[in-house]
């Protein structure tokens, strides 16, 4: 049996790049995506550095109703 795809797009959100060509453009680069974590006050956690996604804004990808009921993990 043969199924047809569609690739109607690309997307990507990483900690190298967010969007395709920034992303790319990371992986020609060995970007690695690890840093000191930003994104919370870390000091009293044992882990200190991340691969956390820089300059995501959810709301730019997100409506009121699926921000309300996602959290920072979605």
């Amino acid at each position: 049996m043969r199924e047809r795809v569609v690739v109607t797009g690309l997307g990507v959100l990483t900690p190298i790049g967010s969007g395709v060509e920034e992303f790319r453009q990371g992986l020609r680069e060995g970007r690695d995506g690890v840093g000191p974590v930003t994104g919370f006050p870390a000091g009293r956690h044992r882990v200190q550095v991340a691969a956390e996604l820089r300059d995501f804004h959810p709301e730019r990808h997100l409506g009121p109703e699926e921000l309300a009921r996602s959290s920072r993990a979605t």
